[in-house]
């Protein structure tokens, strides 16, 4: 049998089951295809799952605690993408032809096989756009708008996995008591690319409706999409009530497992201990354990978790660091100095109102995102020169001096010569 299409048949499986988890998506799906019934080619992976939005790639992720699932602009974080179409009233010795563009540049590719599909390897993480053609023997494009099938918004990123409680689930911040949003056009608040928008939480204040909690994460989602300069998504597995032990459980389940299983995320930020009280060796050991666990079963490299002390709760510091020193993982802002400095920026006792949401959205970039290269000098002080790194020492001072007499000298010998001064 041909291995091509054995692989590209395991390539599909794994798109459907992505995309059909339930009911309500798979009508989802259905009617996108509806739309293309009258083409001859239609791109098949990534998928494209929202009627009202044709041609654009589509994530769907199961959302368990809620019930449902909830779609978004495709992402996905291996830098291989691959790609394929479905093709009828394809003439022998007539092919498609892929073309992939985006970070600044086309990759063109061809398949005379059934099953057309292609993989790009190595892909700069960008926002791409795919286009299908069907092509004669020769490559040349058969004219047609039947004949070929794009779709946009196509992201190579970075998925980032929020931990926490109702703190970082969103609690006491923006909170919107809707059915949960099944796509990005359901949402009125989303970030600037559509792909965090308000996702489905466990806490409800009013147990007779769902609710969807802004949190941190629409304008987390954008400081971190312009301060890298690619596309994110943050998953808010945040979950009400939670300490650093119950978490550890929670990883065990399907709740946890399934959307990591489908995003295969990159990145992760913790902010967990407001329900522990305070810090302790007990929570110093949860702490450990998750952050193993995010090693051990999710090949996360320790520089890619960020590990933030709690906005609440006594003696954390001593803890965190310690956790942080033993796993080598990053550090994540200090909350609990947060709230001590800006009391108005809590709701109650234990949340952060919706300024501290935007305020903690601001503390996980600053962590996040490098620093620029800036020009100082040796007491610290920024001069606002970026691209560049140098410090000004004595010695630059001194030569600057040196070279300044010189040219006095020099300008006052051709004034002489020109007659232009009378010395006495």
């Amino acid at each position: 049998m041909n291995l091509k299409k054995i692989l590209f048949g395991f390539a599909i499986l794994g798109t459907a089951l992505a995309g059909g988890l339930s009911t309500a998506s798979a009508q989802v799906a259905q009617n996108a295809t509806i739309e293309n019934q009258n083409k001859n080619i239609v791109i098949s992976a990534p998928m494209r799952t929202v009627a009202d939005a044709a041609n654009v790639a589509t994530l769907t992720i199961p959302r368990e605690n809620c019930r449902t699932n909830f779609t978004i602009p495709y992402i996905q974080t291996s830098r291989n993408l691959h790609v394929s179409a479905d093709a009828k009233q394809i003439a022998q010795g007539q092919g498609v032809k892929f073309i992939l563009t985006g970070a600044g540049k086309s990759i063109i590719s061809y398949d005379f096989e059934a099953n057309y599909a292609a993989t790009i390897y190595d892909l700069p993480k960008a926002e791409y756009k795919l286009e299908v053609f069907i092509v004669d023997k020769d490559k040349n494009v058969i004219a047609g708008e039947a004949n070929s099938d794009f779709a946009t918004n196509i992201a190579i990123g970075d998925i980032i996995v929020a931990i926490g409680d109702s703190i970082t689930e969103g609690f006491n911040g923006v909170i919107l008591e809707d059915d949960p949003y099944k796509t990005w056009l359901d949402a009125g608040l989303k970030s600037r690319d559509n792909r965090n928008y308000p996702q489905c939480g466990s806490a409800r204040p009013n147990k007779n409706k769902s609710t969807q909690q802004v949190s941190q994460h629409l304008k987390l989602n954008d400081s971190l999409a312009m301060g890298y300069g690619y596309p994110v998504f943050i998953l808010n597995q945040g979950r009400s009530g939670i300490t650093t032990t119950g978490y550890l459980e929670f990883m065990k389940t399907a709740t946890w497992n399934k959307p990591n299983e489908l995003l295969k995320p990159n990145k992760w930020i913790i902010h967990l201990g407001v329900n522990d009280r305070v810090g302790s060796d007990q929570a110093r050991e949860s702490l450990d354990n998750i952050v193993q666990t995010l090693i051990n079963d999710n090949q996360a490299q320790p520089k890619d978790i960020y590990l933030s002390t709690p906005l609440i709760g006594q003696d954390w510091p001593t803890y965190i660091d310690k956790v942080i020193a033993d796993n080598k993982i990053s550090v994540g802002p200090d909350f609990n100095t947060l709230v001590k400095n800006y009391p108005e920026f809590m709701s109650d006792t234990v949340h952060p109102n919706e300024v501290g949401q935007e305020a903690m959205a601001d503390m996980w970039a600053t962590a996040m995102i490098p620093a620029k290269p800036t020009a100082t000098t040796n007491t610290g002080r920024v001069l606002g020169i970026t691209g560049i790194g140098f410090e000004i020492t004595p010695f630059f001072w001194i030569s600057l001096g040196v070279f300044t007499i010189g040219i006095a000298i020099f300008l006052i010998y051709v004034a002489y010569r020109k007659k232009l001064l009378i010395f006495i």
